[in-house]
């Protein structure tokens, strides 16, 4: 039940995401945080793919608009390398999970936590 419970949250911020077109960059952030966090504590494959999914979809979403604190095309061209190269990582470990290995998943998902580091320091 708590894990059916979870993925149905999971499922919704995803849906949220998706249906909200004007949402702010920095809303996206934050929930991309929050599922992020649910990656390296999932508890069985399933969880870990159900909020690799919703995670590509709002980290999609976000690389397509531009944060307030960019002011040049340059730096959001550099914004959206980030994200790419988080998309990456985020599907590595996404693939990790399909072949069965969710703790090497897990270690692959906290690759997203370094990334994540790198680009707020440069775009935030």
């Amino acid at each position: 039940m708590y894990k059916l419970l979870k993925l149905l949250s999971i499922t919704l911020i995803g849906f949220s995401v998706a249906t909200v077109s004007q949402a702010n960059v920095r809303a996206e952030m934050n929930q991309m945080k929050t599922v992020a966090a649910s990656l390296t504590n999932a508890k069985d494959i399933t969880e870990f793919q159900a909020s690799a999914k919703v995670l590509r979809e709002i980290a999609q979403q976000s690389s397509e608009k531009k944060p307030s604190s960019i002011s040049n095309d340059a730096d959001f061209k550099g914004y959206q390398e980030g994200m790419k190269e988080f998309i990456s990582a985020l599907d590595e470990a996404d693939k990790l999970a399909q072949e069965g290995n969710l703790d090497a998943a897990k270690t692959a998902a906290k690759k997203l936590f370094d990334i994540r580091n790198i680009y707020h320091k440069k775009y935030k």
